[in-house]
């Protein structure tokens, strides 16, 4: 049966996405995650939609922020357990709950690690999966509040769905993801990859929109139980803690460089090791940029690409 919901990914921020769901037969609009109103009010008015429904996966200012100027006649839909520091909902919901929307499931999904309380949503009858800042494209978001074993937890249930369910997380990292992945994927998987992400570069096309199936090929988290990525990590046990910190090491400079909460944890992570110590010097570094006006995420405020949408479906969502 073919699916009568359209996916348009939209750029925002320095390098968020957030995903508008149009449902053709309901004329119900969705929006996953409000990180800014701009580029969304404008790629609704340019397709004669009206935004109906908001769900937010976190309270990460980079994913709420735009929720009051947004709200207007839409359903704000987010976790029960963070409504404290989430914008206020108009229906909240938990982890194994199974919404109706436009006559379509959508099911929550537990996925703490990058914080306690983030929740992503599995639309099945679309094979889309939106896991925010939990599962990256090739990568896994930093753990600001949970565990490696809630992220862990996280994977598992991601892992658990269909080979072609579409991931549509929250940044775009995969290009510095694929280069920090690179030792423990298989060289041809690699290769093809790089050729795809060039393709992107080229034509701004979204990153997102990759298989699970190409996931569990090209993220190094649905592989720490191989024995070959166990060896390259230097993981005998092949344990996600090893491998996120040793991500840590490798990616900070990387993924955020020109960020200053970041600049901060690389100049942490020379002198300490990157271990519970460095850690905890981390959250207080965090804490202190916070209350001088940074956001959760320790990110800039930036602005919105704004009109740069596309569908995440193609060479650049293998």
């Amino acid at each position: 049966m073919t699916s009568t919901v359209e996916i348009v990914t939209l750029r925002c921020l320095a390098d968020n996405y957030a995903y508008l769901l149009h449902d053709a037969t309901s004329g119900r609009t969705a929006l996953i995650d409000a990180a800014d109103a701009a580029p969304v009010q404008a790629e609704i008015a340019r397709r004669g939609w009206r935004l109906t429904d908001i769900f937010l996966t976190h309270h990460h200012d980079d994913h709420v922020r735009a929720t009051a100027g947004l709200r207007a006649g839409a359903r704000v839909i987010g976790h029960a357990a963070d409504a404290h520091r989430l914008p206020p909902l108009d229906q909240t919901v938990a982890p194994g709950d199974v919404l109706d929307w436009a006559g379509h499931p959508v099911h929550v999904i537990a996925a703490d690690g990058h914080t306690v309380g983030q929740i992503a949503y599995h639309f099945p009858a679309q094979a889309a999966l939106f896991p925010a800042d939990s599962l990256m494209i090739h990568g896994c978001g930093r753990l600001f509040e949970g565990t490696p074993a809630q992220m862990q937890a996280a994977f598992a249930a991601f892992g658990a769905l269909p080979d072609d369910t579409r991931i549509y997380s929250g940044h775009d990292y995969a290009t510095a993801n694929l280069a920090f992945a690179a030792p423990f994927l298989d060289p041809a998987d690699l290769a093809a990859r790089h050729v795809e992400l060039a393709a992107c570069a080229a034509t701004g096309a979204p990153v997102t929109g990759t298989t699970l199936a190409s996931e569990r090929r090209l993220n190094p988290y649905f592989r720490v139980h191989l024995p070959q990525v166990k060896t390259a990590a230097g993981l005998p046990g092949g344990n996600l803690h090893a491998l996120r910190e040793r991500h840590h090491a490798v990616l900070l400079l990387r993924l955020h460089h020109l960020l200053r909460v970041h600049l901060l944890r690389v100049a942490v992570a020379d002198v300490l090791p990157l271990g519970a110590h460095g850690e905890r010097v981390e959250r207080r570094l965090l804490h202190h940029l916070r209350h001088r006006g940074g956001n959760d995420d320790g990110d800039e405020q930036q602005e919105c690409d704004g009109g740069d949408a596309g569908h995440g479906v193609g060479p650049c969502s293998s």
